[in-house]
Order: structure tokens, then sequence, then C-alpha cells
């Protein structure tokens, strides 16, 4: 947890699952060769033309933290090639027909035709119906970011079902358990078809924690019933996925807290001088590791741009 004041210009909205007495959830991801990366979604309104039809800079909602999976573009040494990634679209609940996303069976809205959808609740007999609110994906020409929850089959499998149906841009998981939040691998892979896109072209894929999702959904529900009465599909919200490098010595755009880890140690350092230490140690019984804390003090960015010297030598 890192004390983070809100970006001018933003409507962030304090709420019990993301913040706690001024405190943000931060979630970063670190290699053992001193690169670390830091994942957010940012939930935006779009913002209103003016009379003169000048641009209106979008409201952000909410800001919530997310663990990049480990395959596809989000897997760290493609994060480090590309110096991370920034995906912006439109932002799609979990689909009633399929919530899980593991029912590769079922039509997509494109093989629906004619404006319809998979109804909600069916069972996978590919009947079609008209749909308002699903309808929309294939009238988004941005692209979509697909929801979907986790269970019933592998993560690797639900991030290509989306890409197969839907052809989504990055693709949400809601963990199921509360305040729980893990890496996603690939797992056991089920066969692949003739179209299949390999592993590396999948679409980008994090996990958010079960409140925090619901959170998303519960403001795109919100949004979506308000278009529903005034029968406007252009006034929706849309998502920015946002995988940065942690912090830059050099610019000094340092993103508290900043993580370090090498073979040797994983180091955490805190905006107000101290930090934490975890050293890995031989375990009592044979082939164990244990290991151990510290606390320690630093002074800032010149410990920090020490530290990436030491890695450039290294490298």
């Amino acid at each position: 947890f890192q004390k983070n004041e809100p970006k001018k210009g933003s409507d962030y909205l304090a709420n019990a699952q993301h913040s706690t007495n001024s405190f943000w959830k931060t979630i970063i991801m670190a290699d053992s060769n001193g690169n670390s990366f830091t994942c957010n979604i940012s939930l935006k309104k779009k913002g209103n033309r003016s009379s003169d039809n000048s641009e209106v800079e979008d409201r952000v909602l909410v800001v919530l933290p997310c663990a990049p999976s480990l395959f596809g573009p989000t897997g760290l040494s493609n994060l480090v090639k590309n110096n991370g990634l920034v995906i912006e679209a439109e932002i799609r609940a979990p689909r009633n027909a399929d919530e899980m996303g593991c029912n590769f069976g079922q039509p997509s809205d494109a093989q629906c035709g004619n404006g319809k959808s998979m109804a909600p609740g069916i069972e996978a007999d590919g009947v079609c119906a008209s749909n308002s609110t699903e309808k929309q994906d294939i009238e988004s020409n941005n692209g979509i970011m697909q929801m979907v929850k986790r269970g019933e089959c592998a993560f690797v499998e639900k991030i290509r079902n989306q890409h197969r149906q839907h052809d989504c841009k990055a693709v949400i998981v809601v963990n199921s358990e509360r305040e729980n939040i893990f890496v996603m691998s690939s797992g056991i892979l089920s066969a692949l078809e003739d179209n299949d896109p390999p592993e590396a072209l999948l679409p980008p894929s994090v996990m958010v924690s079960k409140e925090d999702g619901q959170q998303i959904i519960d403001v795109i529900r919100e949004y979506e019933a308000k278009n529903e009465l005034t029968n406007s599909f252009n006034d929706g919200i849309f998502a920015t996925l946002e995988i940065q490098p942690n912090s830059n010595t050099e610019t000094h755009n340092i993103q508290w807290p900043v993580v370090r880890s090498s073979q040797g140690a994983v180091q955490v350092f805190a905006s107000n001088g101290w930090g934490v230490q975890a050293t890995p140690q031989e375990g009592k019984a044979k082939g164990t590791t244990e290991w151990q804390m510290f606390i320690f003090s630093h002074d800032g960015i010149n410990t920090l741009r020490n530290l990436a010297e030491d890695y450039i030598y290294k490298d």
C-alpha cells in the first residue's frame, strides 16, 4: 500500500475497496534483472463536446490495480522489450450467456448478424436474440476490452476464446475470491484450432480482485441503464489499461513504492525513506528456502540511481 495524491483534473472516487485512510493499493510485477512494472486500469467517462465541437477532457471515474498475466503481451519479457503497454477501448461487463468466457461453442455477436447477439441466460444452442447493450460490440470501431470471471477453464483458454469470438483488444479476469489477486499463468493448454493465434499474439490480459471487478461491473451496468433510457450508445464508458515501468530515475519520474528484485533479494522502497528487503536463505530442512526480512533506510532517488547503474553494469 502506498499513500498517493489524486491527479489534478481527475475525479478519483475514493472507495472502501481501493483506498483506506488515503492509502491506495499498488501492484508491481518485477523480474530478477531489475525490471518492474505497475499495472492500473482507469475507468473513464467520455467527455462531451462543446458547442464549437472542441473536445472536453474525459472524466476519470476510478483507477484500480491489476496483475498482468505471465503469457502473451503482458509476459515480463514482452513488457521489458516494449517498455510496457497502454491500451484504450470500450469496456464490456461479463456476458450474461458466458460469464466465465469458456463457451467457445456459442456464436459471436458478429456471427449472429443483423445487430443481434446471444440472448442472456441461453444454453450453448446457437440461439441469437436482439440485445441492445451487447450489440454495441460490432459497432465499436475502437475494439473492446472484455471482462470475464475466473473459473471453469484455464486462463489462457478464456483469453483465446475472447480473441476468437470478439477480437478483443484486452481481457480482464475478475477473481472469484475476496481480497486475493495473483499473476495468471498459461497452465495446461487444450488442443489449438487451425485459426488459433500463438500465445505471443493473444490480447493482453490482467486480473483484478473480486471487489474491484464488481465495482467496474456496477459502473458499467449503471451507464448501460442510462443509455437504455436515452437510446444512446455513444455515451458509454471506456477503460485504459496501463502497464508501465515502475520508475525512471533519469527523468525523476518516481512512482512509489519502487520495487527492485534480483536473484539475491527483493527490495521495496517507500517514499518516506524506509524500505523492506527480503533475502532467501537455505532452509533448515533439506532442499527448502526460508526468507529473512529486513527494514532499511534510503535517501530516495540517489539510492535508486545507484541501483540502476549496478544493473546496467551487470548487463
